[in-house]
């Protein structure tokens, strides 16, 4: 270790979307940005999540889940939710760098478990509305793509 400093900790989730407007590459820092311990872009080793859209549209990436509906099969039904990693990148275009495919794979993992987050806090607020609505009691329809939203209207 250079000057007895002492690595930090990784991070535990990233900060998403970690590309914003006006940006195209992440981490800003010459430095992993999951282990924070081994440099990245030039000219170090290092893996590249590329991606990005022609014709300079702005760029994204976004993990969902997207449940069934409509008489279609599978769990966690009616629940839609969506991850943005990546949010109007500059160009169209956008690279993030890690040291290693573990950090890339323990990045992608983490942006994963904020999905099943998600997905979770959607089930949970699902089950409170029938719960209440069964009750007799008064509601808010909960947050729901257009696309959903028939479906708990009362009729």
């Amino acid at each position: 270790m250079k000057s007895g400093r002492r690595p930090r900790k990784p991070t535990k989730s990233p900060r998403l979307p970690v590309i914003g407007p006006n940006e195209s590459h992440y981490p800003k820092r010459a430095l992993c940005p999951w282990c924070r311990k081994r440099k990245v872009l030039e000219p170090h080793s290092f893996a590249v999540l590329s991606g990005g859209a022609l014709s300079g549209i702005e760029g994204f990436l976004n993990l969902t889940w997207h449940g069934a509906h409509d008489g279609g099969e599978g769990r966690k039904r009616d629940v839609y939710v969506n991850v943005a990693v990546v949010r109007d990148s500059e160009h169209g275009q956008f690279s993030l760098y890690f040291c290693s495919t573990v950090c890339l794979r323990r990045f992608f993992a983490a942006c994963v478990d904020r999905l099943d987050e998600k997905v979770k806090e959607q089930v949970a607020e699902f089950a409170e509305y029938r719960r209440k609505k069964a009750s007799g009691q008064r509601v808010r329809e909960p947050r729901l793509p257009a696309s959903l939203r028939a479906r708990f209207r009362d009729p």
